[in-house]
This record gives structure tokens, C-alpha cells and sequence, in this order.
């Protein structure tokens, strides 16, 4: 039988051992059909592996950021220091992560993988211990995490031209504190001349205004059972109105819509609806993610035609993991519903062997195609008045299922009052416009405060933890 068209699906993972920290491998897609291309469990070899210490000056542990960014077929990799430098860290310590690392190490590099060449680019202004890279509107942002506090750089946010080669400061994120060390970046979506972002621990949800450079709280349903599937993982993929992403709850796939508006005063007003879980879904993944870490990445491969990659660090004995690629679509019915239709299900293995003591078991960190571009829209008319389709099917009405969803803290962050007025319907352009005239009369800015726990953020609050209960044994 002849083969169709495919497209590549390239998925970045992090090793837990030693001699290669990243490795970047590729399943092919038939366009039409959405069947993985290739045989059960076999045997994927690594595009790229992630850094060669022989060859390039890298610290011996360091966390991977990317995003595609610039050409479909680029990747954008910031090393970051990661929480191995944690250890040392106490509250007051002059020795800081930053100085602990080698000069020239923490850089940027740009892999092409249609040439397969690896070019390096200028770094941000400030190392960061954990970020997130964020590719919008033709500008690479770098934001550091907040389960980095109190060891916040400056600038802790900044975003990179790539027409003049330099990086800007950008206003900080407003939620640096002592009682969100546990916070953390889990997802984002752009779109609507915005950044959206997701935070776990406790779920809530930040934008950043592109146009204005200002911080606003997004205001979500206050029942737990009305956002149990909040935060989102990874970054979103915008269609028309809609937001799709994963659930912070794993192989749950999740539609939902930001609402924008304005207060009497002009300033904006962002929300977020309750998200609709999307039925259908058959990932054929297996594992207990109850113990061992479930990571997972979503792609659009277009037309509402999305790639799953998935896997989970179970303890292994073959000398591979497995890794579990899903491909479905999303179908609306004319009531306004959505379901999913799942197209293929499928295994590959990748090795474990060989990267250093033990294993070197991995997870997902990143996906995406060189054949699609990310939907990034500017301007899409009034999106304050959009609503979710009505799906009966995914409304929680059992307590059993409510006592599984993530909880929701009710409390507004010291940072930025809760915002409750009525809304006005404005367009997109409108918004921008008055949150700009606002920000230049120096008015409705936001007060000041008064990134899948990953192996790296769990490891990051241990050292954390552990460094707490010393200072106690020694106080004692």
C-alpha cells in the first residue's frame, strides 16, 4: 500500500542521567489518516542529543528550556541553571546560583532540524534557575520561575529581538513571594495580544498585555468543581476562539476561551469560562502516574487535528521506556458540543541505556512540526462576550468526581486587588488601545505585592525543604 504525505512531530525529553541532560526525537504522521508511521515499540533514535560536555561548555546539571521560534523549523534552547544549585542555598546566602555557575556556560542555542545545524544566539541579560521560553508575536520571552523565590534575578522577565540581536526588560511577574515558592509556571497560550499564563500551586492565571507591558489577575470561577481541570500544561493551541490544551490533570484534554472587558475606568478586566473536557480521547499509555511521573506534550497538526506524546517513568527493567504517541481530532457537532475522535494510538521505545549510572529515564518537555505554524492571533474582533459550547456530557455533577479535582484557592494574591465590576464589550484592538493610553497617564496599573511537578521543580523544592529543616536543626 502506498504511502501518503506525512509530517514530522518532533518531541524534546529530559534524561535523568548524566552525560546528555536533553535528546530531540521524530515520529512521522499521515496527513490524511493521522496513523503513526513505523512498527510497535520501535526502537527511536535521537535526532540530537543535548550537550556533548566534550564539546561545549555546559555545567554537569542545567535545565533546557525551548520553544520553536523565529522558523517552523527552528528550536530555541536557553540552559538554565537548574535546581542542582539549590543545594547550597540558604535565605541570605551571598554565594548565589549565579556565581556558582561557570562563565559562558548558560547560553542560547538555535537548532535547525531541517539542516540539523546548531548555531548559537545571545543570551538573556540575567541567568535564571528555572524559566519559561515563551515564542510570541515574533519576540522570545524568558520569565523566571517563581519556585525560584527568593533567588529572583533581575530582570526576571525579559524578551529577545531577534532583528537587532539584543534582549529588553520587561516589567516583573507581580506574584514573587514568600508564600508562593510553591508556585509554579505549568502552561501558556498567546494569542489576542496577549500572553496567557498558567500557574499551579495554587491554580490561577496571570496576562501579560503585549501592547501596554502590564500584569493583570485573571479572574476564574471560584467552585472547584467549576475549574477542577485548571491549571493547563504546555502551551495552548488557539483555533478561531477557542483555547485547547492538556488538563492539568494527565490525558485529560480541556476547550475553554479567555473573556476580555473593561472596568468603568477603562482598565481591562481578563476571565476565564469553565473549561469543557473533551470526551474520546483512547491513549493506549501505561503506567501507574500515581507513583512514577507522567509528563505529556500536545500538538496541532492542523484542521483540529492534534499529535499527543506521552510517557511515564515506571520502573523499568527492559533497558527502555516507552513512548506513547496519540493522534485524534476534534469534532464540533452542530448543538455546539465537542468530542473527541481519536484517529491512532500507538508505542515507540526509546533507550535508556548507556546515559551514564542506572538508567537514563526521561520526559516529555516539548513538542512541535516544522510543517504548521503557531496560531498567534492579534485581532479577533470582541472576545468578551464568547462562550463555551454547551456540553452536557463533560458538566461535573458528580462528588465523587469533585473530590478528584485540583482545589482552588479563593484568596486574591496580595499583589493585585480582585477585579469585579461589570463588563463592557470591547473589541481587541479597543483594549489595547486604552490599556496603552492608561499605562501612558500612568494610571490602572497593577499594585505591587506589600514552569508536571518536573523532576528538576520537584528535586528544587526538596533542596528547599531540606535546607529549611537544617536551619531549624541549627537554630535548635
Amino acid at each position: 500500500m502506498e504511502v501518503g504525505a506525512a509530517r514530522s512531530v518532533y518531541i524534546l525529553v529530559s534524561y535523568t542521567a548524566v552525560k546528555y541532560t536533553s535528546g530531540l526525537y521524530e515520529v512521522k504522521v499521515e496527513e490524511e489518516s493521522g496513523k503513526v508511521m513505523g512498527e510497535k515499540h520501535q526502537l527511536l533514535k535521537p535526532v540530537a542529543n543535548f550537550f556533548d560536555k566534550t564539546k561545549f561548555q555546559v555545567p554537569n546539571y542545567f535545565v533546557l528550556e525551548s520553544a520553536r521560534f523565529c522558523s517552523s523549523s527552528k528550536l530555541y534552547l536557553l540552559i538554565n541553571e537548574g535546581p542542582q544549585f539549590a543545594q547550597g542555598w540558604t535565605k541570605g546566602s551571598t554565594t548565589t546560583a549565579s556565581s556558582m555557575a561557570k562563565a559562558g556556560s548558560l547560553r542560547g542555542y538555535i537548532f535547525d532540524t531541517s539542516s540539523r545545524s546548531l548555531d548559537a544566539f545571545k543570551p538573556p541579560q540575567s541567568l535564571k534557575r528555572i524559566a519559561v521560553v515563551i515564542s510570541a508575536y515574533d519576540k522570545l520571552y524568558h520569565l523566571a520561575d517563581p519556585i525560584c523565590f527568593p533567588e529572583i534575578p533581575k530582570p526576571s522577565f525579559e524578551r529577545y529581538d531577534p532583528n537587532t540581536d539584543s534582549w529588553e526588560t520587561l516589567p516583573p511577574f507581580p506574584l514573587y513571594s514568600k508564600k508562593n515558592v510553591d508556585m509554579e509556571i505549568v502552561g501558556y497560550a498567546v494569542g489576542y495580544g496577549c500572553i496567557l499564563v498558567s500557574i499551579n500551586s495554587p491554580p490561577q492565571f496571570m496576562v501579560f498585555n503585549v501592547a501596554s507591558r502590564k500584569w493583570h489577575k485573571v479572574n476564574i470561577p471560584k467552585h472547584k468543581s467549576e475549574c477542577c481541570y485548571y491549571p493547563f500544561r504546555g502551551r495552548a493551541v488557539i483555533v478561531g476562539n477557542t483555547m485547547y490544551a492538556m488538563s492539568i490533570q494527565y490525558g485529560k484534554v480541556i476547550a475553554f476561551s479567555l473573556r476580555m472587558g473593561s472596568k468603568s475606568d477603562g482598565s481591562a478586566i481578563y476571565s476565564l469560562e469553565k473549561p469543557s473536557l473533551l470526551r474520546g480521547l483512547k491513549s493506549g499509555i501505561k503506567g501507574d502516574n500515581t507513583v512514577y511521573e507522567q509528563t505529556e506534550y500536545l500538538v496541532h497538526l492542523g484542521d483540529l487535528k492534534f499529535c499527543l506524546a506521552q510517557t511515564i517513568m515506571d520502573d523499568l527493567t527492559t533497558g527502555r521506556q516507552p513512548l506513547w504517541i496519540t493522534t485524534f481530532r476534534v469534532i464540533n457537532e452542530e448543538g455546539g458540543g465537542r468530542y473527541i475522535k481519536t484517529l491512532h494510538s500507538t508505542v515507540r521505545d526509546v533507550s535508556i541505556k548507556g546515559f551514564g549510572k542506572g538508567f537514563g529515564r526521561f520526559t516529555v518537555d516539548f513538542s512541535f512540526t516544522p510543517e504548521g505554524e503557531d496560531f498567534e492571533p492579534k485581532e479577533r474582533g470582541s472576545v468578551a462576550t464568547m462562550k463555551q459550547p454547551k456540553e452536557e456530557s463533560a458538566l461535573i455533577s458528580d462528588a465523587s468526581v469533585e473530590d478528584k479535582c485540583v482545589s482552588v484557592n479563593e484568596e486574591e494574591s496580595d499583589s493585585i486587588k480582585e477585579e469585579e465590576t461589570e463588563e463592557e464589550e470591547m473589541t481587541i484592538d479597543e483594549l489595547s488601545t486604552v490599556d496603552a493610553r492608561q499605562s501612558a497617564k500612568g494610571k490602572g496599573t497593577a499594585k505591587k505585592r506589600g514552569k508536571k511537578l518536573s523532576v528538576f521543580h520537584r528535586s528544587l523544592k526538596v533542596a528547599k525543604s531540606g535546607n529549611k529543616k537544617r536551619k531549624r536543626k541549627n537554630v535548635s
